[in-house]
């Protein structure tokens, strides 16, 4: 059985609201094998380029988004 886990991603009142967060935060996590609620609203480009970005981001702040102190 494969391991598995959650994301916060916010909180909502509107369903597609928060269908088109996770569809974002997955694409920032999984990149092109995330899957998605709403895929026709992200092409091959805009996956790629949201996850080098996320990417990018996590490398600069050494992967400790999440942790209250910055520890690991």
């Amino acid at each position: 059985m494969g391991l598995a886990w959650s994301i916060y991603s916010g909180r909502y009142d509107d369903e597609i609201e928060a269908a088109r967060a996770s569809d974002q935060k997955n694409v920032e996590i999984n990149g092109e094998y995330a899957y998605l609620n709403f895929p026709a609203d992200w092409p091959k480009e805009r996956i790629k380029e949201v996850y080098e970005k996320a990417q990018a981001e996590r490398l600069h702040h050494g992967g400790t988004e999440g942790t209250e102190t910055g520890e690991q």
